[in-house]
């Protein structure tokens, strides 16, 4: 089978769908199939894949390749990127990565466009929260995570908690930070590392400064791969207290390095932590703060919780996510009369 993935964001970026882009291309290479990716993202250092990869394609050049496929697979609906069903007619899925619904409960123009569209397609979920936005023959799959990199290492755990994300406000870093004020008022301070890159830092380093928390806090930057799995194993919690959130594969890559994780009730997060941690109100600092403060007192919980990884990490490897993802293809392709 030919297969077209079409991801506006790719590889060298880095983000929740840049990954699971990678990932099915990857793995459904390895089952036989043949992938190509089209993106919009450069790569000044011509990485190279075991599957085609065509970036910046002209618009001929993109109606050429979806003729090749048998069926596209869109990463995340891309209003842009509809244009080319009314020159190509062929199956088409998309894989719905984050709400387009508003924190606020608002949905805009655009985001009304993009449900109308999603009816007339086949949809994927990364979770059952975003499903709830989306029409309703949406399929749950949930996303993969990188289990060739991200495993439990025998290392000393010296160190408490970690944040692995991006720097803006949606990652709700600033509450983890304020949630160490209150800790400390308790006489309890936690070490935290943040890894990562983004347009708050500035503004989180002067918290940082302001609140005189420079020992215990650790600007680390941004890792990726082996190094970040190697970081995180040094970890004994992984703070995840996002705003909003499709997903979560950050905190699947915590629980596979050993950590338990303490995730706010945003979208996909609980299902993506299931057993393997705590969930606290998001934006609530005081209730992330009762949470940080039983994990980081009660060994019977750590040994609990790491007791359900194994079982729990299961339904997210890239083989088994990939296998689903090609089941729903398959069933694409036999409803529409294409192979």
């Amino acid at each position: 089978m030919q297969i077209l993935i079409y991801s506006p964001a790719f590889f060298p970026s880095i983000g929740g769908l840049e990954l699971m882009a990678k990932i099915l291309a990857e793995e459904l290479t390895a089952l036989g199939h043949r992938v190509t990716v089209v993106t919009m993202e450069r790569d000044v250092d011509n990485t190279q894949f075991e599957f085609k990869i065509v970036r910046r394609p002209s618009p001929l050049g993109l109606v050429r390749l979806a003729r090749l496929a048998n069926v596209v697979l869109q990463m995340n609906l891309s209003l842009k990127g509809l244009w080319l069903f009314l020159f190509v007619r062929r199956p088409l899925i998309v894989s719905h990565q984050g709400p387009y619904r508003r924190r606020s409960g608002h949905m805009g123009l655009r985001d009304r466009l993009k449900y109308r569209a999603a009816r007339l397609v086949t949809n994927i979920s990364c979770s059952s929260g975003i499903r709830g936005d989306l029409p309703a023959n949406t399929i749950v799959v949930w996303n993969a995570y990188d289990d060739k990199v991200f495993r439990h290492w025998s290392v000393d755990r010296n160190k408490d908690l970690v944040f692995v994300g991006r720097l803006v406000s949606d990652k709700g870093l600033d509450l983890l930070l304020n949630s160490l004020v209150v800790l400390r008022e308790k006489r309890v301070k936690p070490s935290l590392t943040i890894v990562g890159l983004g347009p708050e830092e500035y503004s989180l380093r002067r918290f940082c400064h302001e609140m005189q928390m420079q020992d215990q806090v650790t600007f680390a930057g941004q890792r990726t791969g082996s190094e970040l799995a190697a970081l995180i194993n040094q970890h004994r919690i992984m703070v995840v207290p996002s705003r909003s959130e499709g997903f979560g594969i950050v905190a699947l890559e915590g629980i596979a390095c050993g950590c338990i994780v303490v995730g706010s009730d945003t979208g996909g997060l609980p299902e993506a932590i299931g057993n393997c941690g705590i969930i606290f109100r998001s934006g609530d600092v005081v209730d992330l703060s009762k949470v940080l403060m039983q994990v980081l007192a009660d060994k019977a919980v750590e040994e609990r919780i790491l007791a359900a990884r194994e079982h729990h990490l299961a339904r997210f490897t890239r083989r088994e996510v990939a296998r689903q993802y090609l089941e729903v293809i398959e069933n694409t392709l036999a409803h529409s009369g294409s192979r």
